[in-house]
């Protein structure tokens, strides 16, 4: 987000940046990282709302698909 963010929920004062997973404010390549390395989650896996929000073409899966949304 822009503004106020709390990690993993939707709580969030300002504009959302769907790209910054960990919430940091900033968009780059540990984002980039994060997104790539939990490839192969989905939503059918327990603790899928703990990584959802990687989840970044909201299909119910992080795959490559997602890996390409962060990266562009």
């Amino acid at each position: 987000c822009t503004g106020s963010c709390t990690f993993n929920t939707a709580s969030c004062t300002g504009t959302p940046l769907s790209k910054d997973v960990n919430s940091d404010g900033k968009v780059n390549i540990i984002d980039y990282a994060i997104v790539t390395f939990n490839q192969g989650r989905n939503s059918g896996n327990a603790n899928w709302l703990n990584y959802d929000h990687l989840d970044l073409n909201s299909d119910g899966e992080i795959n490559f698909a997602d890996v390409l949304v962060a990266f562009a």
